[in-house]
């Protein structure tokens, strides 16, 4: 059996100037990689498909570990723990966070929300948004809080409105404009150079790969590839 575990954020959030980001602290990244070392027999992405080809079968309690959207905290904090155990990883950036250091949506969304500890009223002032830059195809605030405005499975009722409308209730170009300004006023007047902090580079990626972990792609900037049409897909891959 192959087991996947699959990792984000990975940092000291303590030392963190976003301490609320929904991330793995470190000590707690060491202790998960602990636990894997006692019960688990780690394989990288190349055993994985060889298996799948018809090669040799893996390790019984395979595990796999991947590491998603191309963070600096990947080669900053995860390479050097992984090295040290003689481990490699998969890892899965974002092409234009690379190529272009474009900050993705995703991203901007997560830190607009950990900058707030009012969810309330950061709920508010994105209704006051949507009101601000409503056009013919906005859905009314009484469709989007029927849809959004409940508890997850990770967060409180507010934090999953903001998150759902700005990842899937809005028509694109409102939804771009309204994650701007919130992004400009709460975390950054420059996303560039956010952007430049944020994610690696090639050069962290070639590191990376010299150390042989395997790198893959999380599409061009992490669309929700479900609800694309056929061109949008294509565009995106």
């Amino acid at each position: 059996m192959l087991t996947i575990v699959a990792n984000h954020y990975v940092r000291d959030l303590a030392a963190s100037r976003f301490p609320r980001l929904a991330a793995l602290d470190v000590g707690h990244f060491e202790q998960q990689l602990d636990r894997i070392a006692a019960g688990y027999s780690v394989v990288g992405l190349d055993d994985v498909m060889v298996c799948l080809n018809g090669g040799p079968p893996l390790p019984e309690q395979a595990c796999l570990l991947t590491f998603d959207d191309g963070y600096r905290d990947h080669v900053d904090v995860v390479l050097p723990a992984l090295v040290r155990r003689g481990w490699r990883g998969a890892f899965f950036p974002s092409a234009d966070a690379v190529a272009h250091r474009a900050l993705l949506e995703v991203n901007a969304i997560q830190f607009v929300i950990a900058a707030n500890d009012d969810r309330a009223g950061l709920a508010d002032d994105l209704c006051g948004l949507i009101e601000e830059h409503r056009d013919d195809a906005t859905p009314s605030l009484e469709t989007l809080r029927e849809a959004w405005l409940t508890p997850g499975r990770w967060d409180d009722a507010e934090t999953r409105f903001v998150k759902g409308v700005l990842q899937q209730g809005l028509p694109g170009v409102q939804r771009e404009t309204i994650i701007a300004h919130l992004f400009a006023c709460h975390v950054s007047d420059d996303a560039r150079a956010f952007a430049d902090e944020l994610y690696l580079d090639r050069s962290d990626i070639t590191r990376m790969l010299d150390a042989g972990m395997a790198i893959g792609s999380h599409g061009a900037c992490h669309r929700r590839m479900t609800t694309l049409d056929d061109v949008a897909l294509e565009a995106d891959l």
